[in-house]
């Protein structure tokens, strides 16, 4: 939505509202962003107006945070965050991108449903072993 923000009675500025809508957004909450082009000063007073509405800026590692509260990331997504933004060069970035797309997720999800399948031919195995079935 773009529009104008009263910063106070004498000065306005332009500026885009961008909703994001529970639970497609990347917290899992609805969440509000403010895009303006202007100068420091005039940021530093739109804040001070929203801080006496009672908004706050988000601590780091909020909205990952967040999200994995929200089941929006696994943990390991939520940790692959802080590699993609603390790593050093394209090694350590293609490797953290593939953490932050689930690839770890999905391989122990995989291992843990043979692991599984496995089990429960042995405690059949063991139950039936009486019995003439294979």
């Amino acid at each position: 939505m773009s529009g104008q923000i009263e910063i106070d009675s004498q000065l306005s500025v332009d500026a885009k509202l961008y909703l994001f809508i529970e639970p497609n957004s990347y917290t899992g909450e609805t969440v509000a962003e403010i895009h303006m082009h202007t100068n420091r000063s005039v940021t530093e007073a739109l804040l001070e107006k929203l801080f006496a509405a009672g908004c706050r800026l988000a601590e780091p590692g909020e909205f990952t945070a967040r999200a994995y509260l929200n089941g929006k990331l696994d943990l390991a997504q939520a940790e692959a965050v802080n590699e993609v933004i603390t790593s050093s060069n394209r090694f350590q970035l293609a490797a953290a991108e593939k953490l932050l797309a689930g690839k770890l997720s999905e391989i122990t999800g995989q291992i843990c449903s043979a692991l599984l399948e496995t089990l429960s031919l042995i405690e059949a195995g063991l139950d039936f072993s009486g019995e003439d079935i294979e």
